[in-house]
């Protein structure tokens, strides 16, 4: 699969920009939480991710839907690791935040959303997640992986994704926000999604399959960012334990980053 650098700048700008735009066709409540407007842009999601792979064919022109598939990371093979491997990496790095949810039941709420709004729930850790991933690495970096190296993949194609979140400061506005405290939150936010992105395209090129991308973005989503600030509402050991719990899951995480993700655990070798 070979892509113009041009080509695959412009395609992957069409591309994120049609993502976005799906969102905002129907008219209605700006109200995000509104299942009506959940209902709608997940149809618009599927559409844009029915489209997505033939605009991919069309642009890469691929020698068989089997090269296309496995460069998307749609592949059936070391599934489980790609599943497992990605995922324990992310349950040391919040190991902190694990151990004080389960000893204060702190994502109790999450069951509350589910029984009550399953919608909310829905497009927060399956939909959100996986359209996103399907756009964003799936077929950003098929498009994009001509022109630049890996490292520098690893960098580029996150600002696509995080500039794609600007809209949010759109829908804030809105819901009645204040434009300076919307453009403090979204710019917030598009500076740890830009990061996270960049998290998610080194998983996406070091296993090569989305299987992976979309089980961490939908854990990162569930934990949110680590809050550091937890450590200082203990006390004595309390403090001393969740900080330790901290500083390893910190510590295991960066060290196991490289052997957990090496290619070899994950039959990749195309990219």
């Amino acid at each position: 699969m070979k892509t113009g650098c041009l080509t695959g700048i412009v395609g992957g700008t069409v591309l994120s920009g049609l993502y976005v735009g799906s969102l905002y066709v129907w008219r209605g409540s700006w109200n995000r939480n509104d299942p009506r407007i959940i209902r709608r842009r997940f149809f618009s999601v599927l559409v844009i991710m029915t489209l997505a792979p033939v605009y991919l064919w069309v642009i890469c022109s691929p020698a068989n839907l089997l090269e296309l598939w496995t460069y998307m990371g749609l592949r059936g093979d070391h599934i489980a690791e790609a599943l497992v491997l990605p995922l324990l990496l992310l349950v040391l790095f919040y190991l902190g935040p694990l151990v004080v949810c389960f000893r204060y039941h702190t994502k109790d709420y999450l069951l509350n959303e589910c029984a009550h709004n399953g919608w909310i729930f829905a497009r927060n850790y399956i939909v959100s997640p996986f359209s996103e991933e399907f756009v964003y690495r799936a077929c950003l970096v098929p498009l994009l992986k001509d022109c630049f190296t890996m490292n520098q993949l690893i960098f580029v194609t996150p600002l696509f994704f995080g500039i794609s979140h600007l809209h949010h400061m759109y829908e804030l506005v809105q819901e009645g926000v204040p434009v300076l405290r919307a453009s403090i939150v979204t710019l917030f936010q598009m500076g740890y999604t830009c990061i996270f992105g960049a998290y998610c395209t080194f998983l996406f090129l070091r296993t090569g399959h989305l299987a992976s991308c979309f089980v961490s973005h939908a854990f990162c989503n569930l934990m949110g960012l680590p809050d550091v600030s937890l450590v200082l509402h203990q006390e004595g050991r309390m403090r001393v334990g969740i900080l330790s719990a901290f500083l390893c899951g910190f510590g295991l995480f960066f060290y196991l980053l490289g052997p957990l993700t090496d290619p070899a655990h994950y039959g990749n070798n195309f990219y």
